[in-house]
Formats: structure tokens, sequence, C-alpha cells
């Protein structure tokens, strides 16, 4: 397909500056964080239903794929530690059969923990755009 159209005005001159990882991250981290929205949950008017309450608590797990969970060591009832250059915290994580190696999730939505923090929040130079949905993470066995 053509994608001039969407890389005109020197959208395409810089992308490997623009897609850069952030300050602060570091190569030896092990995983991607994401950070998302579960549909039908997203913890304003939903935390009034016992029926997704019950499926999604109102503190959050670390979505983690069975391929990471196995490598880790992890049981069912182990906690995890999720470490960046600006901090760490330790949650309780869920399985998740679509998540590939080295990609973890958690629903934004959610405040406790915050997970949010662990992410520098720096802007795209050209749009101005923030880049705090994903960012690199270390994952270990708490």
């Amino acid at each position: 397909p053509d994608l001039s159209a969407y890389l005109k005005n020197g959208y395409a001159a810089d992308v490997s500056g623009r897609y850069a990882n952030p300050p602060g991250s570091t190569t030896e981290t092990a995983s991607t964080l994401t950070l998302g929205q579960i549909i039908y949950h997203s913890g304003k008017l939903s935390t009034r239903s016992s029926g997704l309450v019950a499926m999604y608590p109102t503190h959050g797990s670390l979505h983690l794929g069975p391929d990471d969970i196995e490598s880790l060591g992890l049981g069912e009832t182990d906690r995890v530690k999720i470490s960046s250059a600006t901090g760490s915290v330790e949650m309780p994580f869920r399985k998740d059969d679509s998540l590939p190696v080295g990609q973890c999730f958690f629903p934004e939505h959610f405040s406790n923990p915050t997970l949010q923090n662990l992410i520098p929040c720096t802007t795209d130079p050209v749009t101005g755009v923030p880049y705090f949905k994903a960012g690199s993470i270390k994952v270990t066995k708490a």
C-alpha cells in the first residue's frame, strides 16, 4: 500500500529518534509494559456492578503470558515485582493467553497499584503527543 500520504511533512525523516527508548530506560529490561483498558469495565461506573468487580476487582493485576509465567517459576498465589528506572511495585498477576513472550498488560484505570509512575512520560517532539501507554520494565518473582 502507498503510505506516502501518512508520511509527508517530514514525519518519516526522524523515525529512529522519535521512537527510540525514552531516557532512563535500559536494554537489560526483559519486558514491555502496556497500559490499556478492559472492555466494559473502565472503573468509572462499572465498579458498582458486582459481576464485573468479581471478574476484575478494583485493584489491578499484571497480565502475563503463559511462557513468561513459566520462565519466572510463578505459582497461582505468587506475586511479581515490576521494576523500572523510576521505581518498583509488587502486585498479583493473572494469566493472559493472548500475550506473547516479553509483553505485559495492566489496566490503566485501576489506580492501585500505580504502575503509571513506572513509565517515563515523554512527548513526541513533532506532534507533542505524550508517550505514556508503554514502557520497558523488568518483571521478577516477588
